[in-house]
């Protein structure tokens, strides 16, 4: 406000949004979604497949009140839990825009109403063994299979139901009289961690924020108390996150927030018992509260955690843990870590900036796979091949997140023992009969390198040399090779390219529209060819020209051949014009997954019968009558130029 706050203007390009927990699905692109502070539930596409990169208008609201846990279906795109302040827990369906709230009612073996506290931030898990199986954690873990219609209590209270009355703050009893009651927090006794095995669905734990652990192994039946096995771990401290590792049976890590109690060390522990003992590991963690926990999902030793400072991530099961940096990320607390596990992408919650998202974190699966090695490509996630949305449109004065890059992420590491004995890598894409169809060389120094292959292909002209990018590469699997010059080694991996799942062809129809797009595309090596001899000759005879102009009493039959010469070259030219348009034709059929149209064809058809009459006529310029001009004009004390190459003409076929 300028006018002490009569009037406001809104600042809409600030991304300061204060998430508290994140999720992602499995659409094409993926969709980000998360709770914010006072501000709802909303989601938006990690890609647009679009210029306009990420904008406000992009994001759609899933729930309201104080945002909290964002649960999607992993098959049903339609499907999601969202869940509001105290544990308000809604099923949404996204492409309906309805919801329903479905938070369960605890009830006694008589069937009488129970009484039962839910955390501001209750926990929601969805099982990774029955899509349809969903946990709710309140000081009671409850069960649905099925999507939350009904409930089932599968626990007694599983906190350790402590009076907050007779709790006190900063000296005062909760009993007392205080400015607000109980420090404003609603309840106290209840879950805010629940995990559930990937390996046995029978084996869950439960954490609370008054500090204690639970575990079953036989899916609720009958529960044990394992906090006090966690030897080092202060009392009653707050439990923010529990992942049940899918690295081997009873091997689980759970992270703590002790700042309620004014204790600000890093609480992370490791258990490979069902946890009957713990160790800690904190090796490299600061000091300060943990609130994200997340495990790779292929990759058992790859964990992230999230702090009041950032990320940071072990490619050695928590042994050791490093901050990642570089990723332009600013210090700020993380609230929330997710994987999406076909993309390979981090996705980071933050409270104050945002959402960020890694893209593509190959390079620290594979170094927790294989540690480093002397030469390492690391397998990229699928690329997806699409024709950019290019909407013609404005949004000044709002924020947009740009967009990945285009194509296939290609990241490799070269070694300091192979960096010393080579100058230059190769990086080739061969198609599955071996065939080069992309080539990327580089210096090769010692250190992780990338490079993004935006799908396109390269073919050889005439004469043996790469012709610049054509069309993209069909939909397939490709082999990326690296290899370093001076050295046999060789590493590869598998590159994918998928088709865009919008577009509605056949395979038949996507091969022929392809081996139209190959058909124009080599033609336009021959009209560039054209067009650069027609270029060097214009030159010569110009030159011719020049020098006769400086001749006072220059032979008139010279300053004929030399005027005829031009025009020729302007006829040759025309006739290219006339001729070229079916070298272009290939950008109009890739702008749509359709088939090509008859212009189209008719215009790849008409070049390859019209080209090489052109090229006929220019080479005939270019090894008869240029040379016998340029030696005839250049005889008086002047050397004749060098004679043109001719133009090579291309055989019609060598589809790719």
């Amino acid at each position: 406000s300028w006018d002490r706050s009569d009037s406001w203007y809104q600042f809409r390009n600030l991304p300061i949004s204060q998430f508290y927990e994140i999720g992602v699905d499995n659409q094409q692109p993926y969709h980000v979604c998360g709770g914010l502070q006072d501000n709802g539930s909303w989601c938006a596409p990690s890609d647009t497949w679009s210029n306009q990169g990420i904008r406000t208008r992009d994001w759609y609201n899933v729930g309201g009140g104080d945002g909290f846990f964002t649960v999607m279906h992993p098959d049903n795109p339609r499907v999601m839990f969202a869940e509001s302040q105290g544990g308000n827990i809604s099923i949404v369906d996204r492409l309906g825009q309805e919801r329903r709230g479905i938070r369960p009612v605890a009830r006694d073996e008589d069937g009488e109403d129970l009484p039962y506290r839910r955390n501001w931030d209750s926990p929601i898990v969805l099982s990774s063994h029955d899509s349809n199986r969903v946990y709710f954690g309140a000081n009671y873990l409850f069960r649905s299979d099925d999507l939350g219609h009904s409930w089932t209590r599968i626990s007694d209270d599983l906190s350790f139901a402590i009076d907050r009355e007779e709790l006190e703050i900063m000296g005062v009893p909760g009993s007392a009289a205080q400015l607000s009651l109980n420090d404003g927090q609603s309840t106290y006794g209840n879950l805010t961690a629940v995990a559930e095995s990937p390996l046995d669905e029978n084996v869950l734990y439960t954490g609370a924020d008054d500090g204690r652990l639970m575990r079953t192994m036989d899916g609720g039946a009958t529960w044990e108390e394992i906090t006090g096995n966690v030897r080092g771990l202060p009392a009653n401290t707050y439990v923010t996150r529990i992942v049940a590792s899918h690295g081997g049976a009873g091997h689980v890590v759970a992270a703590f927030d002790g700042h309620r109690n004014d204790d600000y060390g890093a609480h992370l522990y490791r258990s490979t018992d069902f946890g009957d003992s713990w160790e800690r590991i904190t090796t490299g963690l600061p000091a300060t509260s943990l609130n994200a926990l997340v495990q790779h999902p292929r990759q058992a030793n790859l964990w992230f955690v999230g702090n009041e400072f950032g990320v940071y991530a072990s490619v050695d099961g928590g042994d050791r843990w490093v901050r990642m940096e570089g990723l332009g990320l600013p210090t700020v607390p993380v609230d929330d870590l997710k994987i999406q596990a076909r993309e390979n992408d981090l996705a980071v919650g933050t409270h104050g900036r945002g959402i960020w998202i890694v893209d593509d974190i190959a390079p620290l699966e594979g170094l927790a796979r294989e540690g480093m090695q002397p030469m390492q490509i690391f397998e990229p996630a699928a690329a997806v091949s699409y024709n950019t949305y290019r909407p013609q449109g404005w949004t000044p004065g709002i924020y947009a997140a740009d967009n990945p890059d285009y194509g296939a992420l290609i990241r490799f590491h070269i070694g300091h023992d192979a960096a010393e004995g080579a100058e230059e890598f190769s990086l080739r894409i061969a198609g599955s009969d071996g065939e080069v169809i992309r080539e990327h060389t580089g210096s090769a120094e010692a250190g992780m390198h990338e490079w993004r292959w935006d799908l396109r292909l390269q073919m050889r002209d005439g004469d043996g040399e790469w012709m610049d990018p054509g069309p993209r590469a069909m939909p397939g699997r490709y082999t990326a090779t690296l290899s370093l010059d001076g050295m046999d080694t060789v590493v590869m991996t598998d590159v994918e390219v998928l088709l865009d799942p919008r577009a509605e062809i056949s395979q038949a129809e996507l091969r022929a529209r392809h081996a139209a797009m190959i058909d124009s595309y080599r033609l336009g090596a021959v009209t560039e060819s054209l067009g650069q001899a027609l270029s060097r000759a214009g030159d010569q005879v110009e030159s011719a020209e020049d020098h006769l102009g400086g001749i006072a009493d220059a032979d008139s039959t010279l300053v004929a051949r030399v005027d005829a010469a031009m025009e020729r070259l302007a006829e040759i030219e025309e006739a290219l014009d006339e001729a070229d348009a079916g070298a272009g034709a290939w950008f109009g059929i890739q702008s749509m997954h359709a088939p090509p149209t008859e212009l189209h064809l008719a215009a790849i058809e008409e070049s390859w019968s019209e080209l090489p009459n052109v090229v006929a006529d220019l080479n005939d310029f270019v090894e008869n009558t240029l040379p016998q001009l340029m030696t005839d004009v250049m005889s008086v004390g002047v050397e004749a130029p060098e004679p043109l190459e001719p133009v090579s003409m291309p055989s019609r076929g060598g589809m790719r």
